[in-house]
């Protein structure tokens, strides 16, 4: 813990990035998403003023840290390839990508086009008029108020919407403005009741075999830090259910790699590939001890296998949802 400045990428672990980790003040390249590669102190990425909101949650993960990772990181930067606990890898590879900004990021980033669509429709006083017909049809009380009204049911409609669409439209207004921190605190809560990070993606997790592999090639870390390479190839942040499962990577430094397989021996590496996938399923960044032009070619990829909706998609989900009001 530092003040009031949140690691959501461990700083142990970023080190292993760092132009000269035994400096006084460690130094790393950032490759963001759509701008020029810069360098910075590990305080300056990977971290966020009051990221989690709660000093007590920023304690609980620093513990979590010293009891369980630090140790890890440490072990894993020396000697010789081997194959690595199960149990101890599967809860940091799952606590790495909990905790991460990255997630946050993907959700709230899905979850707002949405909102904007369906509160752009919800505006439409004709759409309004419409809920309120299907509310009265189920709500007795409703019903009875259109009847004692003296107007029929429609033109009762109207005239409460009439009335009521400023204030609706003020809480819609407020609704978007929250997505963000509604994920935020979402994630936090989730974070404060399962510092443990049990659950089935760790215990899929802890069903494979994980090594620690040493290479000569050098590696990236992403923002998403920890990623699944999947049967068919393809790269993922993280698996879902039904997901054929090939390797899942976690860089722990520039020239070493912790791998979770089901095969029992470790897997091949390309380092490339590796690389490709870090950057790929990275959301805004990723980071290096080289630059600043040594994995240019990589920002290209940032954002390409990160969780995100197509426009159907989201328009279908949207329209969807809104057909259950009425």
């Amino acid at each position: 813990m530092s003040g009031r400045k949140n690691h959501f990428i461990q700083r142990l672990l970023l080190k292993g990035f760092a132009v000269d980790p035994s400096a006084r003040i460690p130094q790393l390249w950032v490759y963001p998403r759509g701008r020029k590669p810069f360098k910075t102190a590990l305080e300056g990425y990977g971290a966020e003023r009051d990221f989690y909101g709660d000093p007590e949650l920023d304690a609980g993960i620093t513990a979590v840290e010293s009891k369980q990772s630090n140790g890890l990181i440490h072990d894993l930067r020396t000697g010789t390839d081997r194959e690595v606990d199960a149990r101890t890898a599967a809860a940091f590879a799952v606590q790495v990508f909990a905790r991460s900004k990255n997630l946050r990021r993907m959700v709230a980033d899905g979850i707002e086009p949405m909102m904007s669509r369906a509160s752009a429709k919800m505006q439409e006083p004709e759409f309004q008029v419409r809920m309120l017909l299907a509310e009265i049809g189920r709500n007795p009380t409703l019903m009875a108020q259109a009847m004692l009204s003296g107007m029929g049911t429609e033109e009762f409609a109207r005239s409460r919407v009439r009335k009521s669409l400023p204030a609706a439209l003020g809480m819609l207004k407020g609704s978007l403005a929250n997505v963000r921190d509604a994920v935020a605190e979402q994630q936090n809560r989730t974070l404060r009741e399962r510092l443990d990070f049990r659950g089935s993606r760790r215990d899929e997790l802890e069903s494979l075999h994980w090594f620690r592999i040493s290479l000569d090639e050098v590696l990236i870390l992403g923002d998403s830090v920890v990623f699944a390479e999947l049967a068919d190839g393809r790269f993922k942040p993280a698996t879902e259910p039904g997901d054929r499962l090939g390797t899942i990577w976690l860089p722990m430094g520039t020239h070493v790699l912790l791998a979770g397989t089901r095969a029992t021996s470790a897997p091949t590496i390309d380092a490339a590939s590796v690389n490709q996938g870090a950057a790929s399923c990275s959301y805004d960044a990723f980071c290096s001890d080289d630059g600043p032009d040594a994995h240019s070619e990589l920002t290209s990829l940032i954002r390409t296998q990160t969780f995100s909706l197509e426009r159907e998609q989201m328009e279908r989900i949207v329209a969807e949802s809104l057909a259950r009001l009425v």
